[in-house]
């Protein structure tokens, strides 16, 4: 029996346990997927005792010869780099981490967000993002992860927003030096003018996630003056509730729209695949998935 681990600052709305259950049932594994749940006061600064649990945890892990594998959540993915003692090439350019993999008792950080955001869309709608204009509601961890990915697939420009400008500063500063050829801009503010060039807008905030913030659901990242051009792609990283109220206003301006159930689910799919060493299609978890995520 293999442990694996999920590590995030609120895990009680998931849904991942009982997928995980059930694919390692359909495997005839006995594996077992737990949460690891560090609650943060403020996720853009950690406390030194938030930190202090982090370090405790990391070194559990690294002493217990069953851990195998740690899912990275938000608020950590971009401060966990720092207990890995390898990165793979991902990894290194965001200086994000999604998932550790203990190999020979190292510990390697890696980031297949990007990766899995990319598969999951694909199986979901097959969205061609070539010289399309996207723009970022957000400048954390899947954000950057998903950014990378749609830059390395000739995206003609990537524009970002963040309540906290420096993080779409730091964002924009790592695109530009590994994407010369991109058009970058970082903003202060959304206005109709800009909305009128995108082509597709992307919430990599928490709002309108499921949470401890029973008001959270209630929230939206848009102003529903704000008016869209047609045929705008909205998607939302959340997918508990199915449709959140941002893909609510972006359904009701003619967006189509797409929630985060896919990239959960391709990300379940590659996670898995690389530690059991053993290929589980996407199809698969997502027929398990469908039981426990209702549209």
């Amino acid at each position: 029996m293999k442990e694996h681990f999920i590590l995030s600052n609120y895990l009680k709305a998931s849904k991942t346990f009982a997928i995980y259950r059930d694919v390692f049932k359909s495997m005839s594994v006995g594996d077992i997927y737990s949460p690891i749940e560090i609650r943060t006061f403020n996720p853009s600064q950690l406390s030194v005792d938030e930190l202090s649990k982090l370090g405790e945890f990391i070194k559990m892990f690294k002493r217990n010869p069953k851990a195998i594998s740690i899912v990275v959540s938000n608020p950590f993915k971009q401060c966990i780099s720092e207990y890995c003692d390898e990165m793979d090439d991902v990894g290194k350019q965001m200086n994000t981490v999604n998932l550790i993999q203990k190999k020979s008792g190292k510990l390697v950080g890696m980031n297949i967000d990007g990766e899995a955001f990319f598969l999951g869309q694909r199986e979901a709608i097959n969205y061609d993002f070539r010289n399309q204009t996207v723009l970022f509601l957000g400048c954390g961890g899947v954000s950057t992860a998903v950014a990378f990915k749609l830059a390395g697939v000739d995206t003609k420009a990537v524009y970002l927003f963040d309540i906290h400008a420096k993080k779409a500063k730091v964002l924009g500063k790592k695109l530009r030096q590994n994407f010369p050829n991109l058009t970058v801009r970082e903003l202060s503010g959304i206005d109709n003018r800009i909305l009128s060039q995108i082509n597709v807008i992307y919430n990599g905030t928490g709002i309108g996630k499921k949470s401890d913030n029973p008001q959270s659901v209630d929230e939206s990242p848009l102003i529903n003056s704000l008016l869209f051009p047609a045929g705008v792609l909205a998607i939302d990283a959340n997918y508990t509730p199915w449709k959140t109220k941002f893909l609510d206003q972006c359904g009701e301006k003619g967006c189509r729209t797409l929630n985060g159930f896919s990239h959960m689910i391709a990300f379940t799919s590659l996670h898995l695949s690389r530690v059991l060493d053993t290929q589980i299609e996407v199809g698969t978890v997502m027929e398990i998935g469908r039981k426990y995520v209702r549209s």
